[in-house]
């Protein structure tokens, strides 16, 4: 029987709301990658108040890098806009420039596109280095907070994930997830780490860019779940790649 996993968030954060959730599954979603440790704890213990059997998955923080707006920031058609990571050359000094939350993946030249908010606003590639990229708008649109960028066919760095994961789980530890999702998984050698390091929880590798795609076969065989994240895949690898991606991975 199919199972539904839920996910709560700030709309359904009160013990009203994740009452009646749990009425229609014991499995509940929260998500490390948006706010603090304080809501995710308070959450949890919500949840096992109302159902102390309920299996929790706490959603780790990936690789991939967000935008580090606060505020909605608007978006001409054509404007050219740079995103960086910690800095960027200053003769890019008049460019709109916004900030990024983690370091930009390994580009390729071939790359002609790059997107904002899982594929949802498009720029054309005009120039990157390893911590900027460089981009022209395709449409009219307001940046949200916080919006993840994605870069076709790029792969990210395997030390930096290793950091995140690892930082992130001795944080959160006392929120005694019974599962843990690990975002942005590109091979196996991190999943046998974390199972040594972390038995108790079950693995749920998300196959969110074209590594972890390519890699499938190794990552399954290390893995207790895997989760299909359509957002970030179908920006990875193209919408009229992500139906054959699915299929493959299943």
């Amino acid at each position: 029987m199919s199972k539904i996993l839920p996910t709560i968030g700030p709309v359904t954060q009160e013990l009203k709301s994740i009452k009646k959730i749990l009425k229609f599954s014991d499995l509940i979603r929260i998500n490390g990658s948006h706010a603090n440790l304080k809501w995710h704890t308070e959450i949890s213990k919500k949840v096992r108040q109302i159902n102390k059997n309920a299996k929790i998955l706490l959603d780790v923080p990936g690789i991939k890098p967000r935008t580090n707006n606060q505020e909605d920031i608007v978006i001409k058609k054509g404007e050219k806009v740079i995103f960086y990571y910690k800095t960027f050359d200053k003769s890019f000094e008049k460019i709109k420039s916004i900030e990024l939350t983690n370091p930009l993946p390994k580009i390729t030249k071939t790359n002609k596109i790059f997107t904002l908010s899982d594929g949802q606003y498009q720029f054309s590639l005009m120039s990157f280095s390893n911590n900027y990229i460089l981009g022209k708008s395709l449409e009219n649109f307001i940046l949200k907070p916080k919006k993840g960028l994605n870069v076709p066919y790029s792969e990210y760095s395997e030390k930096e994930q290793k950091k995140i994961y690892l930082n992130f789980l001795k944080k959160f530890s006392q929120i005694k997830a019974n599962s843990i999702g690990l975002s942005f998984i590109q091979n196996d050698n991190i999943l046998k780490l974390i199972r040594k390091k972390y038995p108790q929880y079950v693995l749920v590798s998300k196959i969110e860019n074209f590594i972890g795609l390519k890699n499938i076969e190794k990552i399954s065989k290390s893995s207790d779940v895997i989760m299909i994240d359509r957002g970030d895949l179908s920006a990875e690898i193209g919408e009229k790649n992500l139906y054959q991606a699915i299929i493959n991975i299943s």
